[in-house]
């Protein structure tokens, strides 16, 4: 078998069999990866999520925003002022029965457009109102996504 050798820009020599193989060999290569590279952003995409589930947050500025941040860790969800198809009443607190007292709670109430309750979530933490947060934003997600898609 003779070799050819061809100089390639930034690769340096590149030594190619000349019967041919080689170029079909990397035809071959260029066509899988340009397949690759066509079907990817597809498969990259999540499964079912089409648009972000409206919200309006009835809580303090401080919390509105980290429920959201939390929300957006477990799902895709927006809070706006209308339009929305659900409303979350929420708050951190400190529990002050039993055994966890004095620790953070975060409470929510969901209900629907109309104002009727779906759900109520409540969820204690020991490490502070992020994890409590971040506690009831994953369950609140969870329901959420079942009842919207």
């Amino acid at each position: 078998m003779r070799l050819r050798v061809t100089f390639v820009l930034s690769r340096g020599v590149e030594a190619m069999p000349t019967d041919g193989l080689g170029v079909k060999v990397r035809r071959r290569g260029r066509l899988v990866l340009g397949l690759a590279l066509l079907f990817l952003p597809a498969a990259a995409r999540p499964q079912g999520v089409s648009s972000p589930i409206p919200l309006k947050i009835d809580a303090n500025e401080w919390d509105a925003r980290l429920l959201l941040e939390k929300l957006n860790k477990h799902g895709s969800f927006a809070r706006v002022e209308s339009g929305y198809t659900y409303v979350v009443k929420y708050e951190t607190t400190r529990d002050s029965s039993g055994f966890m007292s004095g620790y953070p709670a975060g409470v929510a109430t969901v209900c629907n457009a109309e104002g009727r309750e779906l759900f109520r979530v409540e969820k204690l933490s020991g490490f502070g109102e992020g994890k409590a947060t971040d506690d009831v934003a994953k369950e609140i997600a969870k329901r959420l996504k079942k009842k919207f898609h």
